[in-house]
C-alpha cells in the first residue's frame, strides 16, 4: 500500500510539473529556471506565453512576474520535488 501511495505522489507530482511548463510557453519558452523555498524561478523568452490561469489550473497557488524576463511560480513546500521534475522534462 505504502508503494502505490508514494507511486500516487510521484505521479500527482509530475502533473503539476508537466501542467506549469505548459502554461508558461513549453521548454522552447524556458532560458533557467531554478527554486527558492516556495517558487519556482522561470527566467522566460516570451512574456506573453505565459498563461497565469493554466498555471493556477495544473496546481501552482499563484504566478508573481517581477519584470518581463522573469516569471515565478507559487507552488509551496513542494517545490523542490515539482523542481525536480520539471527540471526532467527541459
Amino acid at each position: 500500500i505504502v508503494q502505490r501511495i508514494l507511486q500516487h505522489i510521484c505521479r500527482l507530482i509530475n502533473e503539476v510539473a508537466a501542467g506549469v511548463l505548459k502554461a508558461i510557453g513549453g521548454k522552447e519558452n524556458v532560458s533557467s529556471v531554478d527554486y527558492c523555498a516556495t517558487r519556482l524561478r522561470f527566467t522566460i523568452k516570451d512574456y506573453t506565453a505565459v498563461d497565469e490561469k493554466a498555471v493556477k489550473a495544473a496546481g501552482a497557488a499563484g504566478v508573481i512576474r517581477p519584470d518581463k524576463t522573469t516569471c515565478q511560480v507559487i507552488i509551496g513546500t513542494k517545490v523542490q520535488f515539482v523542481y525536480d521534475e520539471l527540471k526532467k522534462m527541459l
